[in-house]
């Protein structure tokens, strides 16, 4: 994958300009070919064999990179997990996997002990410390932050872990003619190379089969319809965790094949991220709709300078149209809307820079095929669901044939889930198909009340869901985050709906809200949304 661009791509004198920088550190791409490379020989020299898999348990950090592209080159399938998930939702992800290898911080091995209990018994662990990646000056701070941090008795032994720092400096002692014991296993672009868990929203999570040719692909089809938004000179922000596919493409894939610089932060935190944008003058920023509003709401903001920033892109649900407007003038930078999924690696649409449209999901991403299929109870004008093929579709759920069958067709159509419509130029989302609200039989589309209410002054953020009501199916609820305490109340909101929409339309409850139930992107997690509505008293006869 991306590792073959590291090893034949990057010219001789490109070698050593900075591919990472971490707290003020910096690594080469010299250093990253290098480090990447023992790690790829290490796992070899452990029997590691193609496809097998390698759970990886990291932040945005140096050590995260390096294994991507260590574990690529050794053949291995890298799985890597949310940090900030339950303990649970790892041991279930670890159970579907069985990894053989697993490389972990630190931090996060002491505080899940119950996963380390379900890892097979010949995996082999790899644990990092993050003061391995940190400038001298932040060291001392993380050793006595981490001074008391020792696994709990009988949850892992020391006596079969490797550390990082000592992995690497094996290799630094024993040089090249070890290394070249291990071998290299065969490269080949339909190798998987990332698993990608779906995130568990609905039910048991699942691993979408990503392969080399996949990811190639995507990070290629990205590049040509940014175009010279992206090249060698640019510098990249990595807030976006690596862990999800968004995040691994669009931030660290484009950024290495171009040869850019990549500027990696392990926690969003907006004043921080504010304060690498103006020092190391970030020039493209892949972000979510929550973190374009977060550093709209921070008071740094306004004393940044972010004149260099000259491209964002924002994925993972719709961006308020007033946070965008705000956000260009703001910084005088351009803004794109895309599209996509876990299982499409994960890029499908994304606005052309010719002509944008805000609200939109762009055009399909050049060698993309789409297909919208409507419902059969569906008007023609609400549209239908949106079916993609193309070279960057997965290859399937890993070991799940059952829920591969449900969302690939034979000639590997990828039904997607969600509502869109084609607008004439553009594609427009509708709904996700499991948000649809029947009403008395009649179709509602949340994101058509939500459009409407987020022009509300007073409104801050809005999410409308469906709840059972035994008389007429569901009942339309519409949750609310004010900008102030004071700034609404339900009848200004109803009567807002009532103005705007059609009589069916009208929710029947309003719920003021301090927040909603979220995933680790900021993307509001409708079905948990949901379970606050249900009264489980009143189940139907």
């Amino acid at each position: 994958m991306i590792s073959l661009w590291l090893d034949g791509e990057l010219k001789e004198e490109e070698r050593d300009k900075p591919a990472l920088i971490f707290f003020g550190r910096k690594w080469s791409y010299r250093q990253l070919y290098e480090q990447s490379e023992y790690l790829g020989d290490f796992l070899k020299l452990q029997n590691l064999a193609i496809g097998d898999r390698v759970m990886v348990l990291l932040p945005n950090c140096p050590q995260m990179v390096i294994s991507y592209l260590g574990i690529n080159k050794a053949g291995g399938t890298m799985a890597a997990l949310n940090p900030l998930l339950r303990s649970d939702e790892l041991v279930e992800m670890a159970k579907q996997i069985k990894p053989k290898f697993f490389i972990t911080l630190l931090d996060f091995a002491e505080h899940n002990a119950a996963l380390w209990k379900v890892l097979p018994e010949d995996c082999k662990k790899v644990v990092v410390r993050m003061s391995w990646a940190l400038p001298l000056w932040l060291k001392p701070l993380y050793f006595l932050k981490t001074l008391r941090a020792k696994p709990r008795s009988g949850d892992f032994s020391w006596r079969r872990l490797v550390s990082w720092r000592n992995m690497l400096a094996w290799f630094d002692c024993h040089g090249e003619e070890e290394r070249a014991e291990s071998g290299r296993n065969p490269y080949d672009l339909n190798n998987i190379a990332v698993l990608q868990f779906t995130g568990g929203t609905t039910g048991t999570p699942k691993a979408a089969m990503l392969t080399n040719a996949n990811l190639i692909c995507n990070a290629q089809q990205a590049l040509a319809m940014v175009g010279n938004a992206i090249t060698k000179d640019s510098v990249v922000l990595g807030a976006i965790p690596f862990f999800h596919v968004y995040g691994l493409s669009v931030c660290l894939n484009i950024a290495l094949m171009r040869g850019a610089t990549l500027i990696l932060t392990p926690r969003f935190i907006p004043a921080q991220v504010l304060k690498l944008m103006e020092k190391y003058k970030v020039t493209l920023f892949p972000g979510v709709p929550r973190m374009f509003s977060a550093l709209l709401q921070s008071s740094a903001i306004s004393k940044t300078d972010l004149s260099a920033l000259k491209l964002c892109v924002s994925g993972s649900g719709a961006l308020n149209r007033d946070v965008r407007k705000k956000f260009v003038e703001l910084t005088g930078s351009k803004i794109r809307e895309g599209y996509g999924l876990s299982e499409a690696s994960p890029i499908v649409a994304i606005e052309p820079p010719e002509k944008e449209k805000p609200g939109s999901l762009g055009i399909p991403v050049l060698g993309t095929e789409i297909r919208i299929v409507p419902d059969e109870d569906a008007k023609p004008e609400e549209g239908g669901e949106l079916w993609v093929r193309g070279p960057q579709v997965m290859k399937g759920y890993f070991n799940n044939e059952a829920e591969t069958a449900l969302v690939m067709t034979p000639d590997r159509w990828l039904k997607t889930g969600d509502m869109v419509r084609w607008d004439g130029e553009y594609l427009v989302m509708t709904d996700r198909k499991k948000d649809l609200i029947k009403v008395r039989g009649e179709n509602i589309y949340p994101s058509e009340i939500e459009a409407a209410l987020s022009q509300l002054a007073g409104v801050k953020e809005v999410a409308v869901v469906g709840a059972p009501d035994y008389d007429h199916g569901e009942k339309i609820i519409a949750c609310v985050i004010k900008t102030t305490p004071l700034a609404l109340t339900e009848k200004e909101v109803l009567d807002f709906c009532s103005d705007r929409l059609g009589k069916s339309k009208v929710p029947q409850q309003v719920s003021f809200m301090d927040d909603f139930p979220r995933n680790f992107l900021g993307k509001v997690q409708k079905k948990e949304l949901r379970k606050m509505f249900v009264d489980p008293t009143k189940n139907p006869a």
